[in-house]
């Protein structure tokens, strides 16, 4: 047989050392180069990553007194910090980025160019280009002191005074590479050899049948089958999954798969190979239930070896209630966590396969399943590092399987060894398929400055997270984990083997390898609950071994009435705990939901505190009862069975329920995902944007007021609208004003602008029917102004209102901005109080304003949001967005920071941010659909500056480059 292996070793190890050198095999990064004269006025070039590789500064002419150009007009002050500011002093001319300064001597009188040359190595300013002038001390530092650029611009004064600027500088397009002919080459070869090296192993492995497990469809398949795809269509989102829909969307803008939220935009490589998938059908549509069909896909595939392979081999003969609780544990688990893009679905089924192999090697003694088992690892490892709890299973099987392995000739399983070695490197061709080790490592470093990084010692942080989530994802992961734990304390207690009909090896195996998550939970830098999703295989396999053995005959010595008591007790308590939380769905996919927005409670009385104390006196009961008659275990087993049953039947039929009572089939009717989707399958989409609308002009929808009202009031021409401004001590009253029908049917809200109200600058609405409502300001403010744009919806008895406001002295309120917004503070101007008169908008439909332009979505709405058109991160730079639509009291989100390496940092500043009021006609009560905001941004005619220079240029696979990072950032 040696003959055989030998070949099979030999590939195996040619195809690993190729693996080894694909990471670091050769690139072709396409370069930009910039030239820019002063002659040719001032120009936008918002780089991303925000610092050029390399630039050049020349500056000849007269050179007056003072500041002579600007590179940041930005209104982010990290990216202000880090400007390039040139300054002419006497006859010294000083260039300062950030704390560091140079200076070289410029007399009055000279006609001679200076030149600024900054790169990765130095800032230097010299007379003599590619020179370093030795007569001159402080004109050259030999650092990283690269500047932030988004335009190019002189000072009025230099521009009176005839200066001539040019500027030459490279974009940081280090990761906008392609692979070379050598590079295609190696991955191919590698590729065929370890093909060819499993080919020649499976055909001398001896031929072993596998275990006989029935595949016929049984009801749970049909039940799985029917549930999911009701999920896919009207399932609520998962947290990341707008984040997720923008960066699949770079494939097309990059050439290559880049974070468009965060971190500049730098590739995901080296992990999230699956994004490519997610990016292809992307390229069909971009509606959620089109991009939900892969991991529907994914989902039936996880299910069927869960079902129809793990199953059987822990309990061959399971029963209708264990089956009955796998199934509802099961789609709960995916409906949580599993109905979404991220990739705890890629890691649930890559470890659930990866133990399947396991298993089925040690029952069949073959190699074979554990070289496959090896390359499933691999490329679930590359689907994100919580991936890499699919290789535990191969680690903690190992004693198991040494006692047959040993007994095979040396050269076999050396041979499988080298194989599986190579197998797991196997995921290089995904990770490195177009960047190289040094451009990754440069990502990561990047992402490691701007954070959030968390140690290991943090972990914990997950856990008090997962407990302030919504209740069901509190639920499912509480069952997984009790149903764990019980299972582990019959392994441990070696009470399983007197349970007829399990497999002790196999379940030890599982809860093993659920116990090894919680290490690699650890080592992952971020600390999100979402991992906990990686359970939603094996936590339901585990719920139904424990009702397995509730139900198995003669039950009395197998489990202890403690055991029984702890478990059903545990189980609904913390059932109850999860109930301290609202049961609310990710942003606009919890609408309609009930217990969407509040805990549950009654006459304003939280239920989990009761819920909790039932589920401990159950507890009681179950242990007390099979205290007195052992058998009664299996009465427990069915209570817990059909519990999980009913909650699981519950959720999906609120969920249901949600779609249905928002009339989910009527095109344009009220938004939630299940009536978007169902619109996306008629062809018609976009049923959030047609719901939106705008309000253009405010002054158009004010209400009439009284005459001794009016003559009180005079127009601001900041807002275009009649106001009324306090003096000192002061009151005013609008008078009886009518409820327009738009208003009375729920059409439209009342608006009334306010601006710095606070404890002594008061109003109120008073109704004809005695109600009154007092106003609170909100963050959201009418244009550029500080008067916040207040909506009141009168109660339903109610005909006529007015406006009732009241000053107690001078404004106290103080302005400041915050990330490019007004907001109250300690510090700041004053505010008068100042209250304008109500409105009731005109509004024009939200697509008809966005029809042509480019919509920034904040990541937390982006998928919810399929047919707007996004700005694109390309290659050293970004596309301006003409608005910016999201949930926040500010304008933009993490992509407009740069504390958090936001690609669109320079957005805000570039253009000025105005708020367009925004409107979801006849949908007012609900509040996830009222936060929507929309930000136009506004700004000067500036020509973008185009690349003067388009070429590719080889960069060596490590070659890391300079730091992407502004000194100083990181973020959460």
């Amino acid at each position: 047989m040696w003959r055989v292996h030998l070949p099979i070793a030999a590939l195996a190890l040619v195809a690993g050392m190729l693996l080894a050198l694909f990471p670091l095999m050769p690139v072709m990064e396409r370069t930009l180069h910039y030239s820019w004269s002063s002659t040719e006025g001032d120009v936008e070039v918002p780089l991303n990553p925000y610092r050029p590789a390399g630039i050049t500064v020349t500056i000849s002419g007269d050179v007056p007194e003072g500041p002579l150009m600007e590179t940041v007009r930005s209104a982010d002050p990290m990216l202000q910090e880090q400007a390039l500011e040139v300054e002419r002093r006497g006859d010294e001319l000083e260039a300062r980025i950030g704390g560091a300064s140079v200076s070289h001597s410029f007399p009055e009188k000279t006609t001679d160019p200076l030149y600024l040359e900054i790169d990765e190595e130095a800032l230097v300013m010299t007379s003599t280009p590619g020179r370093v002038d030795t007569t001159e001390e402080h004109s050259i530092i030999r650092e990283d002191h690269r500047p932030a650029i988004d335009s190019l611009a002189l000072t009025p004064e230099a521009q009176a005074a005839g200066t001539r600027i040019d500027v030459s500088m490279r974009a940081d397009t280090r990761f906008d590479t392609r692979p070379t002919r050598a590079k295609i080459i190696v991955g191919v070869a590698a590729g065929v050899m370890l093909m060819a090296a499993f080919v020649l192993l499976a055909w001398a492995a001896p031929r072993r049948p596998p275990p006989s497990s029935r595949w016929r469809p049984r009801w749970e398949d049909a039940a799985v089958l029917f549930a999911t795809a009701f999920g896919v269509v009207a399932g609520g989102a998962t947290d990341d999954d707008g984040f997720i829909r923008l960066i699949a969307g770079t494939a097309e803008t990059n050439g290559f798969i880049g974070n468009y939220v965060r971190w500049n935009n730098v590739p995901e490589a080296p992990f999230g190979w699956q994004y490519q998938i997610i990016a292809r059908l992307g390229e069909i549509s971009w509606e959620p239930v089109w991009l939900r069909l892969w991991p529907w896909v994914l989902a039936l595939v996880g299910w069927g070896i869960l079902r129809h392979g793990l199953l059987p081999r822990l309990i061959p003969g399971a029963g209708r209630w264990s089956r009955a609780a796998l199934t509802a544990t099961f789609l709960l688990g995916w409906l949580v966590y599993g109905n979404s893009l991220r990739p705890e679905l890629f890691f649930a089924v890559g470890t659930a396969i990866v133990l399947l192999l396991v298993l089925d090697a040690h029952t069949r003694e073959s190699l074979v399943p554990l070289v496959l088992a090896c390359a499933v690892a691999s490329w679930t490892i590359g689907t994100g590092p919580t991936g890499l709890w699919a290789v535990t299973p191969l680690i903690l099987a190992a004693p198991m399987l040494w006692r047959w392995i040993r007994r095979r000739p040396v050269w076999e399983y050396a041979a499988a060894g080298i194989l599986g070695l190579a197998s797991l490197g196997s995921v290089f061709l995904a990770m490195f398929a177009d960047q190289s080790l040094g451009t990754v490592i440069a990502a990561t470093d990047a992402r490691t400055a701007y954070g959030p990084i968390y140690p290991v010692w943090m972990d914990p942080l997950r856990y008090f997270r997962l407990f302030m989530s919504f209740a069901t994802r509190q639920i499912v992961t509480y069952w997984a984990v009790l149903a764990l734990g019980a299972v582990l304390v019959l392994v441990a207690g070696r009470r399983l083997p007197r349970v007829p009909g399990v497999d002790v090896r196999a379940c030890r195996l599982m809860v093993w390898t659920a116990l090894a998550l919680v290490p690699v939970m650890a080592v992952s830098p971020t600390k999100l609950p979402h991992h906990f999703g990686a359970l939603i295989l094996i936590g339901p396999l585990a719920a139904g071994v424990v009702v397995h053995v509730m139900l198995a005959d003669e039950p009395p010595e197998r489990l202890r009435p403690w055991l029984t008591g702890a478990l059903v007790g545990l189980t609904a308590a913390f059932t109850g705990l999860a109930f301290h939380r609202a049961n609310t769905w990710w942003k606009l996919g919890t609408l309609g939901h009930i217990a969407d927005t509040k805990p549950l409670a009654i006459a304003g009385v939280p239920l989990w505190p009761g819920l909790v104390a039932a589920g401990i006196a159950l507890g009681i009961v179950a242990w007390w009862t099979q205290r007195r008659r052992r058998a009664i275990v299996r009465f427990w087993a069915v209570v817990l069975a059909v519990a999980q049953v009913g909650f699981t039947v519950g959720t999906f039929a609120n969920t249901a329920q949600a779609m249905a009572r928002r009339d989910p089939l009527t095109p344009g009717g009220p938004y939630t995902m299940g009536a978007a989707a169902l619109d996306a399958m008629r062809a018609d989409g976009c049923r959030l944007e047609e719901s939106l609308a705008v309000e253009l002009d405010p002054a158009a929808g004010v209400l009439d007021l009284e005459p001794a009202a009016k003559q009180r009031m005079r127009t601001d021409p900041g807002i275009g609208l009649p106001v009324w401004r306090a003096e000192g001590r002061d009151s005013f009253e609008s008078g009886w004003i009518d409820i327009p029908d738009a208003v009375s049917t729920g059409e439209l809200p009342i608006v009334i602008p306010v601006a710095g109200a606070d404890e002594a600058h008061r109003v109120r609405v008073e109704y004809d029917d005695g109600t009154t409502e007092d106003l609170d300001p909100i963050l959201k403010f009418l244009g550029t102004s500080d008067y916040s744009d207040i909506r009141i919806h009168p109660p339903t008895g109610a005909s006529t209102f007015r406006v009732v406001a009241e000053s107690d002295g001078p404004a106290t309120w103080r302005r400041n901005i915050l990330d490019g917004a007004p907001a109250p503070g300690p510090n700041g101007e004053l505010v008068d109080f100042v209250v304008a008169a109500p409105r009731v908008p005109e509004v024009t439909p939200f697509t008809d304003l966005v029809d042509d332009a480019t919509v920034a979505t904040a990541w937390n709405l982006a998928f919810f949001t399929p047919c707007l058109d996004q700005p694109a991160p390309h290659p050293g730079t970004v596309e301006i967005p003409d608005f910016i639509l999201s949930d926040s009291e500010r304008p933009g989100s993490i992509a407009f920071q740069s504390k958090n390496g936001g690609p669109f940092a320079s957005a805000i500043g570039l253009r000025e941010p105005v708020r367009i009021p925004l409107y979801v006609p006849g949908d007012h009560d609900e509040s996830a659909l009222n936060a929507l905001d929309l930000i136009e941004l506004r700004g000067p005619d500036t020509p973008e500056l185009a690349p003067s220079r388009n070429a590719e240029a080889p960069r060596s696979g490590w070659n890391v480059g300079p730091d992407i990072a502004l000194p100083g950032a990181g973020g959460s």
